[in-house]
């Protein structure tokens, strides 16, 4: 199948030679919900700058449900001018969900970042996702060989890193003011300096710990698995020695 190229409509502008990039099969678009269309989805007024645009009759009968999906060669040039000019969206294929990683923007509201975070780890389709926490423009990233990373979302540039020998890690950092808060499956809780990464102190549990932090008002709260039951523990004082208190419960409750 082979589509004519758009032609203008007495006086509105031209879509222009397509780009070289051709889109992948399986990639679909959408058309924005500005466009205007004629009776006959000949004519479509939309995109930005907004134009007017003629169809020929097998692209309009393409896009009689609002939206198609790339199958060949013609359909990939013709969703990628709709696409560059704003007249459609672009909805890529789905893919496996351990390709995912999640980006949260925040600055100051530690509690809302914990509650959200806890309900990522509970889920079972997201408790395995890589997540990056962003605040005031760094992202504070933690990796399964227990490395915490602080990286410019401007620049793209690291700009501390922090090693945990011998350790691995299946949660994500917390940011707590001026410190960075996270948690090892060695057992440890380990404080950095936010500014440095330098590291402020650290606590050892005695069991692994999956959570990732939840703090408030100074105290890190936490499960760690003893085997025959869990303990709740609180940690407080992120800038001197810990105080530790543990108490019997489950996960969930």
């Amino acid at each position: 199948m082979s589509w004519p190229p758009l032609p203008a409509a007495g006086a509105p502008a031209g879509l222009g030679p397509p780009p070289d990039t051709r889109l992948p099969d399986g990639f679909a678009v959408e058309l924005a919900g500005d466009v205007h269309r004629s009776r006959d989805g000949r004519l479509m007024l939309g995109g930005s700058p907004p134009r007017l645009l003629r169809l020929s009759g097998s692209a309009a009968r393409l896009l009689e449900p609002g939206r198609f999906t790339v199958a060949d060669a013609a359909t990939a040039r013709l969703a990628r001018r709709l696409v560059d000019i704003g007249v459609a969206l672009p909805r890529p294929a789905g893919g496996p969900v351990s390709d995912v990683t999640i980006v949260i923007p925040v600055c100051d509201r530690a509690f809302l970042l914990h509650r959200l975070l806890t309900a990522l780890r509970a889920d079972p389709e997201t408790a395995g996702l890589p997540v990056l926490v962003v605040d005031d423009g760094v992202a504070y990233i933690g990796n399964a060989q227990a490395t915490v990373r602080a990286i410019s979302m401007r620049f793209g540039t690291v700009l501390w890193s922090h090693d945990t020998p011998h350790a691995e890690m299946a949660s994500s950092p917390a940011v707590v003011g001026d410190e960075i808060v996270y948690h090892a499956m060695d057992g440890h809780v380990t404080v950095l300096d936010r500014a440095t990464g330098h590291e402020l102190w650290s606590f050892d549990a005695g069991s692994p710990i999956e959570s990732s932090p939840i703090v408030r008002d100074g105290v890190d709260y936490f499960f760690v698995s003893d085997g025959e039951f869990d303990r709740l523990v609180e940690t407080g004082g992120l800038l001197r020695a810990p105080r530790v208190r543990a108490r019997p419960g489950h996960c969930g409750e």
